[in-house]
């Protein structure tokens, strides 16, 4: 076979157009190949050049030459992709060992904190068996010394009366009547024994929270610092209850609350100061148009001051309220449900509460989906008067533009 294929590739061609004479050249440029009678027809080359001539074995020996030199590119390039498979592979197993060993001291980590919480709880729980076991002595000691003897001493007194009128002579009856008289009516005004069931321990469920700090560092020194927060969701609210209504000189655009403090901005252009006793302090910081947005952050207070080019606000025109990951700019939802939305506030990390012009309601979204979920409605809060919202705790602090005041409710569940 081999030598049947070096006769095949030994064999010439003929050209198609003069069959008996065989394809001897060719053009090195644009590798055109002819006999000798195709040459005076071959016209030009590409760009109207002329045609590079040469025997077909040296051109050919010309190509081959050109092509081992990109095979030695090709294996020089190969070689290098192997180092670099090998190297990758490698850092890939080591990548792979690290992360193994991170996870076990997370997991070793974890097992030591859980066996931490599992003594504290085992000691909290013998105490409060202790202090139940001391309760539960108390009061077992109460029925049989208190209440059982003298159960036992009504009953038995009640037989031998019952007894003696039965059987008893008459003249038996009547000389020891005084004595039974003044028994039984002793027994009848004594007190009845009480225990004090009310300073019995228990156990209240506070609703608290833990907090867990963990750092990752790699060996390239990429870091990674996580807080985790274990909290227990808020519930639900499902009505209001005003607590107080606090009037203002000037129109409200904006509140917050800082340090248990309530700072509103007014069409003044000031931000005013309202203590936790709801006394309003007066201005700290006078601005050069009107504050319609605030928010307070590490002790500093950012403001979108009207008129400025150079803050992002939500879109009331466009009837739209939007969460976004500010950490990847990702729209993650959009809510058209709340018309002409206004005052916005989370209330723990679940729902989000949203004021709409022109109507008394405040709708409750779901934060992670933007459906309405529930709404509140009071009569204190008056339709297209809420420009801003915020929450500290169970209080809803609600800025009302057009009546002059800050009005604070109780979210009640």
């Amino acid at each position: 076979m081999e030598q049947y294929e070096l006769l095949k590739c030994q064999q010439s061609r003929v050209c198609v157009d003069h069959n008996n004479k065989p394809i001897s050249m060719g053009c090195r440029k644009c590798l055109k190949m002819s006999c000798t009678g195709c040459v005076s027809s071959m016209g030009t080359c590409s760009e109207g050049e002329s045609h590079q001539l040469m025997s077909l074995e040296e051109l050919v020996l010309l190509l081959n030459d050109e092509i081992n030199k990109l095979k030695n590119g090709m294996i020089e390039k190969e070689e290098s992709l192997e180092q670099i498979f090998k190297f990758t592979s490698q850092t890939l197993a080591e990548y792979d060992l690290e992360t193994a060993q991170s996870v076990e001291k997370i997991h070793k980590k974890r097992d030591e904190q859980m066996e931490l919480l599992s003594l504290k709880y085992k000691e909290f729980e013998e105490d409060f068996q202790e202090a139940r076991l001391k309760n539960k002595t108390c009061i077992t000691d109460f029925l049989e010394d208190k209440i059982l003897v003298k159960w036992t001493q009504l009953r038995n007194l009640t037989h031998k009366v019952d007894s003696r009128a039965q059987h008893a002579h008459q003249c038996d009856i009547v000389s020891s009547y005084s004595d039974t008289k003044n028994t039984i009516q002793q027994l009848v005004d004594e007190a009845l024994p009480s225990i004090d069931i009310a300073s019995l321990s228990k156990v209240k469920d506070k609703c608290g929270s833990c907090e867990i700090m963990l750092e990752v560092v790699s060996t390239d020194g990429f870091l990674i610092d996580k807080q985790l927060k274990l909290r227990p969701s808020k519930p639900l609210p499902k009505s209001l209850k005003l607590l107080h209504t606090l009037s203002l000189p000037s129109y409200p655009f904006s509140t917050r609350v800082w340090n248990s403090q309530i700072l509103t901005g007014m069409d003044n252009k000031a931000v005013a100061t309202i203590d936790n006793n709801y006394q309003v302090k007066g201005s700290f910081i006078t601005f050069n148009n009107y504050p319609r947005a605030m928010e307070v952050y590490k002790d500093r207070l950012y403001t979108a001051v009207y008129g400025s080019n150079k803050v992002v606000v939500s879109d009331h025109g466009s009837s739209q309220v939007c969460l976004i990951d500010i950490s990847h700019g990702q729209l993650l939802w959009t809510c058209k449900d709340v018309p002409h939305p206004q005052g916005v506030a989370c209330y723990g990390e679940k729902y989000v509460l949203v004021a709409a012009y022109n109507s008394s309601t405040v709708r409750i979204l779901d934060s992670s989906t933007g459906e309405v979920v529930s709404e509140l409605t009071d009569s204190t809060i008056e339709s297209g008067c809420v420009y801003d919202m915020d929450i500290s705790g169970d209080r809803l602090i609600v800025a009302n533009h057009l009546s002059k005041n800050i009005a604070v409710f109780q979210l009640q569940p």
